[in-house]
């Protein structure tokens, strides 16, 4: 089900040091979306042309009823893409998703906060039946990272995919998505998969996506927990646990696993 309400309007921009802030703000201002304001230092070290916040407050860029948030993230996130690239920022708190969130933009990192505020963490929890909760679909340098992705509508519904990384609509010369940074999620209950890629044998007979490297990425209560499409797939740390299947590789696919803990079943299909 897709969102009905319109996005509120920003209330403010943050525009943080890059290299050469003035590059920056001219490259910001001259794409038409997010106006470029003061520089200044990213939160936790986290360097990045344009930060703008999502969350319940009225001092956030984008505003959060608690009730179906999916329309503010996505705006977040064109928006962002508008102004070259850039951090959409999750505030820690309870965000109700009714629609895929989709990168679909070059350049821009979704991110929230599982450390600085624990216990209290960006959560971003199921609250209608669809799939997939959230997509990588830009060509290049999009993520997501620190957040908590959980499936459960209820206790005894589950939505199919967790986190899907590939164009769906590729055109006649598909592109794979190539090296999106995929950091400190973790993503539970799902019904099919908690990480996987787009399974076209037309569009995409090596698999959606390459070059990816899962840091630090937790999985668990899905029914494969990565079904891994593509090649050069690095796992770096990380868990992989209450999962019937483990990893399920397709089209003699393979990955690396450094550090990664294993409470699964298995792996399937090596």
């Amino acid at each position: 089900m897709e969102p009905t309400t319109a996005p509120t309007p920003p209330t403010r921009r943050h525009v943080l040091r890059a290299g050469a802030a003035g590059v920056v703000g001219a490259a910001a201002a001259g794409a038409g979306g997010l106006p470029a304001q003061t520089a200044h230092a990213a939160p936790n070290g986290l360097q990045s042309r344009i930060w703008v916040t999502v969350g319940p407050e009225s001092t956030d860029d984008f505003q959060t009823d608690g009730t179906n948030d999916t329309a503010q993230i996505n705006a977040a996130i064109q928006a962002v893409g508008d102004s070259g690239g850039g951090t959409v920022y999750l505030q820690p708190g309870t965000y109700y998703i009714t629609g895929t969130i989709d990168n679909n933009r070059t350049g821009v990192l979704v991110r929230g906060d599982l450390v600085t505020h624990y216990p209290k963490i960006s959560y971003l929890k199921a609250a209608a039946n669809f799939s997939p909760f959230a997509r990588i679909s830009a060509h290049a340098a999009a993520g997501f990272e620190e957040l908590y992705i959980d499936g459960a509508i209820d206790g005894d519904t589950w939505i199919d995919d967790g986190l899907v990384i590939g164009d769906p609509n590729p055109g006649p010369s598909p592109l794979k998505v190539k090296n999106p940074r995929v950091r400190n999620l973790r993503i539970e209950h799902f019904s099919n998969r908690g990480i996987g890629g787009i399974i076209d044998p037309n569009d995409y007979p090596s698999g959606s996506f390459d070059d990816v490297t899962f840091e630090d990425v937790r999985i668990g209560h899905c029914h494969i927990g990565v079904e891994n499409t593509s090649t050069l797939t690095l796992f770096q740390g990380g868990v992989i646990g209450a999962c019937h299947i483990g990893v399920a590789a397709r089209n003699a696919s393979a990955a690396t696993f450094v550090g990664t803990v294993w409470t699964s079943r298995g792996r399937e299909g090596w």
